[in-house]
This record gives C-alpha cells, structure tokens and sequence, in this order.
C-alpha cells in the first residue's frame, strides 16, 4: 500500500499520526474490504475501521459470491455497534465467478441471501440515512418490514431484469424520506388489492420506478403523496389495471 501510494517511509508515518477522526473521514470514501485491510499497516490502524460510518461494498473486490456473503457476515459481527451509520452501499452488479452463463443467461448457485436482510436490519439499529442495493444477477428476497429503516433520506434499491424477486411489504414506514429509486421491484397489495406504499412518506419529494411490477393479488396501485413533485415511470406498472394519482405538488 506504501509503495501504491508512492510514500516514503515517514511520509506513510505521518498519516498515522493522524487524528483518529481525520483518518475515518479518509477511509469512509475507500471500499470498505480495503479499509478493512488497512488493520494490517500497524497496531495504530488495528481497529479503526470497526468505526467507519459509511460502509461501501463492490462485489469486483471479491471472488465469488460465497466471499461477499462471507465477508458480510464478519464485518457486521466485528464492527463497533456504538458507531450510527450514515451511507450503505452495496454493488453486486459484477457478475460472479462462481455463475454460468447459458444461452445469455446468468446462472448463480442457490445462496443464502438472508444477508441483505440483515445488512439492512444492521442499518436500521444504526439510523443509517442512505441505503443502497445494486444487484446484477439473480437474487430472490422478500424484504422484511422492519428492514426498512425510519432514519432514511434516500433509498435506492435495484434488481436484474433476468429474474425479479425483491418483493417489498405491504407499507413503507419512511417519514424522512425524500428520495425513492426502484428497479425491477414488487409490491404487495393490500386485503383490498390495492398496492399503496408512498403516503407515509411525508417527505418524499422524488419518485422514480423502473420495470416496477405488481404482485399477483395486486390489481391497483395508489400513489398518493402531498409533497411528491417528481415523479418518473419507466416501463412501470404495466400490469396494473388501474393507476391512481394523488399527488398534487406534480
């Protein structure tokens, strides 16, 4: 890393000199594997990054879809769980190693992915303000309401279009928020079947749904927000019988 960076030797020392705070405020714009990794440069970096606030994940940093899985697993279980978040970002938009392709078709092994629900529970606990998931191959996930976490400004969540399956819950319980992105995402009717997610979010100033699309039981979807002024359907909704509008700041 010394040499990567070009630093003599008591260049490299004068970093770690460095306030703790300066130091975290360096390695919260690095991937988070490589911040992590940072533990080996001496016993001053040891646990500095148990203490990062913003937590970004690439999956072209790993191997396989086991090793992401892997490493979210310890991380969440090493880091400081006084430390509140204020970024997640996860990118598996890089197809895995341990995937086939078939005729144009990705093919991963059945994984558990159980984690991105837990990543996101994790953030809840730490009031994390942005949150976003970008996944290029296929995973499958019910997302669990209490997932959803009420210190979110800005959410994006976004699915391959080979084999859609984040299905969110019948509500979402965001009274912050204020940026909404979605990608090739479901949505739960109501006993109704009536899919009306967005009313209780109080802030939310932009919506943007992509290759959105309704569950089975879902008929109607409502989008009713008093302070939503932007609004962008992009091949969205097309199976919808009926769209409903309440929206008068558009």
């Amino acid at each position: 890393m010394n040499e990567g960076l070009n630093l003599s030797k008591d260049d490299w020392d004068k970093i770690s000199e460095m306030p703790d705070n300066i130091l975290l405020h360096m390695m919260n714009f690095m991937d988070t594997r490589e911040a992590v990794q940072t533990c080996v440069l001496s016993k001053r970096w040891n646990n500095l990054w148990k203490r990062l606030t913003s937590l970004l994940f690439n999956s072209s940093k790993f191997g396989s879809v086991v090793k992401i899985i892997n490493f979210l697993y310890m991380f969440l279980s090493d880091r400081d769980d006084s430390i509140s978040l204020s970024t997640v970002y996860l990118d598996l938009s890089q197809r895995p190693r341990d995937s086939t392709s078939c005729l144009g078709f990705l093919i991963t092994h059945a994984y558990d992915w159980e984690c991105l629900n837990r990543l996101m529970k994790y953030a809840v606990s730490r009031n994390c303000q942005r949150f976003s998931i970008n996944v290029g191959f296929d995973c499958r996930l019910d997302v669990d309401p209490v997932c959803f976490c009420p210190s979110l400004t800005i959410l994006r969540l976004s699915f391959t279009p080979h084999c859609p399956y984040c299905k969110l819950p019948k509500s979402l319980q965001l009274p912050v928020l204020k940026t909404l992105y979605l990608h090739e995402v479901r949505f739960t009717a109501s006993d109704n079947g009536c899919a009306e997610l967005f009313s209780t979010c109080f802030l939310l100033n932009t919506l943007v749904l992509e290759r959105c699309s309704l569950d089975q039981y879902a008929e109607v979807i409502c989008i009713s927000n008093s302070n939503l002024s932007c609004l962008i359907l992009d091949n969205a909704l097309e199976d919808a019988d009926t769209i409903v509008l309440s929206t008068p700041k558009l």
